[in-house]
């Protein structure tokens, strides 16, 4: 499910003596433990939720080193885009100008002519303010259009 991708990871190391001792509790308190991976007899990689690691934390005491080695999900991506300023005012930058430049004409395609030479049609075209570079909205549409029918 989408949720499932929406939850925060942690993905974190304990070192200490008796690293099965907090994991036997941990696993007896219904802690989701994931990947658990045995480095040592005294370090241990694993992952859990991000609420299961405040209970693995309070469990563990100072009696383990716990390190948080990666941290996954919505709210870590959005630490990691904040810390980058320089990366948002990118993207400011790009919507901003995407923005703008479809506020203009920028091509003007006359289909259907056989009989009418295409460059009378643009020369009324830009003589009723229609011409690519324009833009968009400051001419009267329907005065054009009359003028090509003419």
């Amino acid at each position: 499910m989408i949720w499932d991708n929406m939850r925060e990871e942690i993905n974190i190391s304990i070192e200490g003596l008796e690293v099965n001792r907090l994991l036997g509790k941990c696993s007896s308190e219904g802690i989701g433990l994931r990947n658990v991976r045995y480095i040592s007899g005294h370090k241990v990689t694993l992952t859990c939720s991000k609420e299961d690691f405040r209970k693995i934390d309070k469990y563990a005491k100072n009696k383990y080193l716990i390190e948080v080695l990666t941290e996954r999900g919505p709210q870590a991506a959005l630490n990691r885009l904040r810390s980058r300023k320089t990366a948002i005012a990118g993207i400011i930058i790009f919507i901003t100008v995407i923005i703008y430049q479809s506020l203009f004409i920028t091509r003007i395609d006359i289909n259907g002519l056989e009989t009418i030479e295409r460059e009378s049609v643009m020369k009324v075209l830009a003589d009723n303010g229609i011409f690519a570079g324009c833009r968009r909205g400051d001419y009267d549409l329907e005065a054009a259009e009359f003028d090509i029918f003419d």
